[in-house]
């Protein structure tokens, strides 16, 4: 027989969970990514975003580009990891590519998801005075970290 302590629950391979505790100095904010910064939060050193901005059309991505300066400190970041293509046409490419592999449903989801365009992201957020650089992670996963320089 194991004895379980009722109040902690406990992971499928037998440890405890760890309390949440949020690092000092660092608060961390679930709701919804465009209405984030319509609170009266101060001023960020840092926003992370994983996997959220592809389910924004374009327009929806300038806005919250455009809080996200506003809502930096000098010197902050805007760090992104998300499903990401180079530009409408190697959207298109990867479609067709995706499809001659016979891998239809990974299609389907390019085509019906907003798929950051790197090359227009890039532009908008250096047009708002960030330094951006870019990496990719995978064949459809790119990150951007925008640095607010003034």
């Amino acid at each position: 027989m194991r004895r379980t302590d009722r109040r902690r629950p406990v992971w499928p391979h037998g440890g405890y969970r760890a309390k949440k505790v949020s690092p000092p100095n660092r608060r961390f904010i679930r709701a919804d990514i465009l209405e984030v910064f319509e609170h009266e939060l101060g001023p960020f050193n840092s926003v992370i975003s994983a996997y959220t901005v592809h389910h924004l059309t374009d327009d929806e991505k300038g806005a919250l580009f455009a809080k996200i300066f506003t809502g930096l400190i000098p010197g902050g970041r805007a760090v992104f990891g998300d499903l990401m293509v180079q530009s409408s046409e190697a959207k298109a490419l990867k479609i067709q590519a995706y499809v001659a592999n016979g891998d239809t449903k990974t299609a389907q989801d390019i085509e019906e998801e907003f798929f950051w365009l790197i090359g227009a992201a890039v532009a908008n957020l250096s047009q708002l005075g960030f330094l951006v650089k870019t990496r990719r992670f995978s064949d459809l996963s790119h990150g951007i970290v925008a640095e607010k320089v003034n």
